[in-house]
């Protein structure tokens, strides 16, 4: 069997996959992983068609690992198992100490078995909201910096690259500054249902909430970690309402980002 780089040849098929499982991908934000780390992402395929796929990000010493798919007819045969490996070999040969992903509880057995442990419960929400006045402003091109500065300080993961990436193909990119220091950020990024608010870091709940309300109206998703109690406590008073959950795991080094910042996870492929 070979495992092979994903290649843009194979996103019709990743899609397919991603939507047979349930889960709200829009091509542009999946393209912005495989921009992000075309070798980092892979095929299984066992009697050369393709009947397993997984992605990985690099963020300086953080990995991540999501979009673990094996399809039916393949599955119990240890072939997840096998991918997982890989995965985890070419992050560590990049310079990689922690591995984080995010879990459905269901799936969890074949993380714990090759060494993971459980960080939090990453959850989720939505709602059909309004756009709100606020003194959100959009992002331009003098924040870039700032963004990135102020991201790799809250989210504790060198994250700059692909934020460009994510900039790029959002649907809306929202800054707020408190005498022209910056105090939070958001990318409203499209989804095939809606949009996802997210990734979106604030100093304070006051500031999360200028920036969700200013997104654009529609469909809205949001995931943000549980730890993150005023965000969970904002959300519910604008009214969002909880889906399924999923479980955040590590392998490595416990990981020393600072939760109560986070506002809204860019996927959860990528946290």
């Amino acid at each position: 069997m070979s495992i092979r780089p994903l290649t843009p040849g194979d996103i019709d098929f990743a899609l397919t996959q991603i939507h047979h499982e349930g889960w709200v991908k829009n091509r542009a934000v999946f393209e912005s992983i495989i921009e992000h780390g075309p070798q980092g992402c892979f095929i299984a395929e066992p009697g050369g068609k393709p009947a397993a796929m997984l992605t990985t990000a690099r963020f300086g010493p953080t990995g991540w690992i999501g979009h673990l798919i094996v399809l039916p007819e393949h599955r119990n045969k240890g072939l997840g198992t096998r991918m997982m490996k890989h995965a985890i070999q070419h992050l560590h040969q990049q310079g990689v100490a922690t591995i984080r992903l995010e879990a459905d509880p269901p799936g969890m057995g074949i993380y714990k078995r090759l060494g993971f442990s459980e960080e939090y419960e990453s959850l989720r929400f939505r709602f059909f909201k309004t756009t709100e006045p606020s003194p959100a402003i959009p992002l331009l091109k003098k924040d870039i910096d700032d963004v990135l500065a102020f991201d790799q300080r809250l989210s504790g993961e060198d994250r700059g690259r692909y934020l460009k990436i994510l900039n790029k193909k959002a649907k809306q990119s929202l800054v707020i500054r408190r005498d022209n220091d910056l105090a939070g950020y958001l990318l409203a990024m499209p989804t095939a249902k809606g949009v996802n608010l997210g990734p979106c870091l604030a100093t304070d709940k006051n500031t999360a909430a200028q920036l969700l309300k200013a997104a654009p109206a529609g469909i809205t998703t949001v995931g943000l970690p549980a730890p993150n109690r005023k965000g969970v406590a904002l959300l519910q008073e604008l009214g969002f309402d909880p889906r399924p959950s999923s479980i955040r795991m590590f392998l490595g080094p416990r990981p020393t980002q600072e939760p109560g910042h986070i506002y809204g996870i860019a996927n959860g492929a990528t946290g």
